[in-house]
C-alpha cells in the first residue's frame, strides 16, 4: 500500500481570502453558527485561537478581529473540485476533513513525489494557489506525518527507517481524544519516541482500544483503510442584478425565478429539498441565510412561501448585488395524500400550448410572464417586470 496525504492547513481561511481577491488583508475569524452558540471554524494563521473555541473566548483574546460567517457549502465545493485533480492517479480518495485527504496510490512504486508535486503545480489554477503540502508513505499515518513536515512545492517521502522518522513527532498529531492527549502529557509522554519505550500491554491497560492505536501509530503501523469520499449533492443557481435591490418584493421575485430553475433541474430527479442556502454580495458585506425544511419540500411554491416568511423578519446589511440559492440534502419524495378534486385541466391546456409553440419556434421557446414588483412606484418601469416563465 502506498498513500499520499494532501494537507492544506487553514483551508477555509485561504478559500475566503482567495474569494475576496485578497481584499481581506486584516486578520479574521471564520465563525460557525450553532443553535445556542458560535464557534471558531478557521482563522488567520498566527492568531491565538483554536478551531472549536467559543467566540466569546476568542474575542476576549483578540477583541478587534473581523468575523466572517462560515460558508460550508462553498468550502466543500472548492475542496472536492480540488480533490478531483487526483483522479488521474487514483479513484480511491478519502476526505477526512476540509484540508486533509488521503489518496491510495495502489503500490505505484514508479511514482515519485516530484512527479506528484509537478502535477499539482500544473493544476494550481484550479486550486486557487492553495499552500498544498504533500506527504507519501506506506500507510495513512506515515503519509500524514510526512505531509506535516512538507512545505508547499516540496513533498516529503517517509523513509524506511520509520522509528527515527517518527521519534521526534509530537503526540499532538495522534488522532485520539483530548482526554487521552492530556493523560499522555501527564505521564510525561510528549513524543512518539517516548511511547516506543513502553510495551503495548501497559498502553492498552491504561487507554483501552485507543492505547493499541497509540502504540501502533508510534511504531509506524497503521492498518486503517482508505474510505472513498462522499460528496454532498447540491444544486446551485445564481442571478446578478444591474443595480443593488433592497425591496423584499423584488428580492422574492428573484428567489422565485431561482427556485423554479432548481426544481426543474434534471439533477433533482423528483426528490424533495431539505435545505436551502441563500447567499448574496451586498454593498457592505456578504449576506447568508440558511433554511431547513421539515419535512422535505417537493414543490417550489411551498419553498417560496416558507422563504418569504423567513425573509420578512430578515435585516439585510445592504442592497443585494446578486443572489445565489444552493439546494442540498436532496431526499426521496415523501408520501402525501393529494386532493381527489384537483383540477389539472388548465395545466394541461397550458402544456399543449407550449408544445405548439415548440413546434413553431423550436425547442425551449423564450416564454415570459408579467409580475407586479412596485405597483405604487411613480416610475412605470418599476411597477412590473418580465420574468422567465417555467410551467
Amino acid at each position: 500500500m502506498l498513500v499520499a496525504t494532501v494537507l492544506i492547513p487553514n483551508f477555509a481561511f485561504h478559500v475566503e481570502r482567495n474569494r475576496s481577491l485578497n481584499i481581506l488583508t486584516s486578520p479574521f475569524l471564520i465563525v460557525e453558527r450553532h443553535p445556542k452558540h458560535l464557534t471558531v471554524m478557521d482563522f488567520t494563521p498566527g492568531l491565538p485561537v483554536q478551531v472549536g473555541m467559543k467566540i466569546e473566548k476568542a474575542l476576549a483574546k483578540i477583541p478587534k478581529v473581523r468575523l466572517i460567517d462560515a460558508d460550508i457549502l462553498y468550502y466543500e465545493k472548492t475542496w472536492h473540485e480540488f480533490l478531483d485533480i487526483f483522479q488521474l492517479y487514483s479513484s480511491s480518495i478519502e476526505s477526512e476533513r476540509l484540508g486533509l485527504a488521503y489518496v491510495d496510490l495502489f503500490d505505484q512504486s514508479q511514482i515519485s513525489a516530484e512527479d506528484l508535486s509537478s502535477f499539482i503545480s500544473k493544476k494550481q489554477q484550479l486550486s486557487c494557489s492553495l499552500p498544498i503540502q504533500i506527504g507519501i508513505g506506506k500507510n495513512k499515518y506515515l503519509a500524514y506525518i510526512a505531509a506535516r513536515r512538507a512545505k508547499p512545492g516540496e513533498p516529503v517521502i517517509a523513509p524506511s527507517n520509520v522509528k527515527d522518522f517518527l521519534a521526534p513527532t509530537s503526540i499532538d498529531y495522534l488522532p485520539i481524544s483530548p482526554k487521552s492527549h492530556s493523560a499522555l502529557k501527564e505521564f510525561g509522554l510528549l513524543t512518539l519516541g517516548d511511547i516506543t519505550h513502553y510495551p503495548i500491554g501497559p498502553m492498552q491497560a491504561q487507554f483501552g482500544n485507543e492505547g493499541r492505536l497509540i502504540w501502533n501509530l508510534a511504531h509506524g503501523n497503521d492498518s486503517r483503510p482508505i474510505t472513498n469520499r462522499i460528496q454532498r449533492e447540491v444544486i446551485t443557481e445564481k442571478m446578478s442584478f444591474a443595480s443593488p435591490i433592497d425591496i423584499l418584493t423584488t428580492i422574492m421575485v428573484a428567489v422565485e425565478v431561482l427556485l423554479k430553475r432548481i426544481f426543474t433541474h434534471p439533477q433533482r430527479r423528483g426528490r424533495g429539498v431539505m435545505q436551502i442556502d441563500l447567499q448574496a454580495n451586498t454593498e457592505k458585506e456578504r449576506w447568508t441565510k440558511n433554511i431547513v425544511f421539515r419535512p422535505a419540500q417537493e414543490t417550489w411554491t411551498k419553498c417560496l412561501r416558507i422563504i418569504e416568511r423567513k425573509l420578512e423578519r430578515e435585516s439585510f446589511p445592504g442592497g443585494l448585488e446578486d443572489l445565489q440559492i444552493i439546494a442540498s440534502e436532496l431526499t426521496k419524495e415523501l408520501g402525501h395524500q393529494k386532493s381527489l378534486f384537483s383540477n389539472h385541466r388548465k395545466k394541461e391546456q397550458l402544456g399543449e400550448l407550449i408544445k405548439t409553440l415548440e413546434v413553431q419556434l423550436g425547442p425551449k421557446p423564450h416564454l415570459w410572464q408579467v409580475r407586479e414588483i412596485e405597483p405604487w412606484s411613480r416610475i412605470p418601469e418599476r411597477r412590473m417586470a418580465l420574468i422567465p416563465f417555467v410551467p
